[in-house]
Order: structure tokens, then sequence, then C-alpha cells
């Protein structure tokens, strides 16, 4: 999971980062091409498909009352229940593998 947060955003900016992000642990690209980018040289990483991208919540400034409807709540503990699995698998080929991804994750 990757969580963006930031006061505005562009149109496609966070497409934008997770392509980026994709690519240097892809290893398609450096960390250093990375880092000049974000100092402004040009680079395009491309942009990601929008469908495994969720926006999870908008904060205004001031409080919202909101509803959480238990099948949310279930599709919400399933997907992270999946995506840590997920995580594990990964983690435990890496180390099978002798890959370092360096992937930090929260515990829950």
């Amino acid at each position: 999971m990757i969580d963006v947060r930031a006061p505005s955003f562009r149109r496609g900016m966070v497409r934008r980062i997770v392509a980026a992000m994709v690519a240097v642990a892809r290893g398609d690209v450096t960390t250093e091409d990375l880092s000049a980018a974000l100092r402004g040289a040009k680079r395009d990483f491309g942009s990601l498909s929008p469908e495994p991208l969720t926006l999870m919540d908008i904060s205004y400034g001031f409080p919202f009352l909101t509803v959480q409807k238990p099948k949310v709540i279930a599709e919400w503990n399933e997907a992270h229940l999946d995506t840590d699995l997920r995580l594990r698998f990964l983690d435990g080929f890496a180390r099978a593998s002798g890959l370092a991804y360096g992937l930090k994750r929260e515990r829950s």
C-alpha cells in the first residue's frame, strides 16, 4: 500500500508517482534518475493505470461524520489481508532468490 498525502494534487499526479516507484522497484530506473527528476530534470516515468489505485480519504481541514458499512469494512479487511499475504510471498521469494529489495511495511 502506498499512502500519498499533499495539500493538493495535479491531475494524474499520483498515477505518475506510483509509476516512478514501480519503475525503480523493477530496476528500470535508478534512484539517481528519480532524484534528478525531482530536482527538475525532464524525465517521464509513465503513468500507472488507475484500476489498482483507490482513493481512501480526503481531508478538508474540518471533520465529517462518516458511516462505515459492514460490507465495506469486510472488503477492506479482505484487501488488507490479500496485500499482506502477497507481501509475505514476495518477501519469502526474494529471500530464497537472494534478492534484497528493501520493502518496508507496517505490521498490524
